[in-house]
């Protein structure tokens, strides 16, 4: 993953994409080395993409450690949240397990799903905090059109 890491409001990053608002006008600059916790970072759908291929075959991070990422939580009175360590942990209309994370900032935003079973991540990143709305479903059905 060459390709991310923090965003510096006053660095000059190569090949950086400009953000806007839906009315087209470029988006503001905002520090957001505060938010590198959970978010405030730059990157490329290739390099989302490792990441999630770490997370399915990875040997950088401890196999269970990972694991854990995607176990739902529960409620109190024992329901699951669909919803494990930062992830969404659901499944498909064709009942294909999915699990997916996406954020947004001021300026932009990221979607990034792990098909587990089939050995399927996609990335999508938008250069609009209001780019990223997407049907999981949607998404699936394309995928498993025959």
């Amino acid at each position: 993953m060459r390709h991310t890491f923090g965003d510096v409001t006053d660095s000059i990053i190569s090949n950086k994409s400009s953000f806007y608002y839906l009315t087209g006008e470029e988006a503001k600059r905002y520090d957001l080395s505060s938010k590198y916790p959970s978010g405030g970072l730059i990157s490329t759908t290739e390099d989302l993409v490792k990441f999630g291929n770490e997370l399915l075959h990875g040997q950088y991070f401890d196999r269970a450690w990972v694991d854990k990422l995607f176990l739902t939580q529960y409620t109190r009175d024992k329901k699951p949240t669909g919803y494990g360590m930062g992830w969404n942990t659901t499944k498909d209309r064709n009942g294909h397990r999915v699990w997916y994370h996406s954020g947004n900032l001021f300026e932009s935003s990221a979607f990034l799903m792990i098909y587990p079973d089939d050995d399927i991540v996609i990335a999508f990143l938008g250069n609009s905090p209001e780019g990223m709305s997407f049907d999981i479903q949607k998404v699936a059905e394309a995928l498993y059109r025959k």
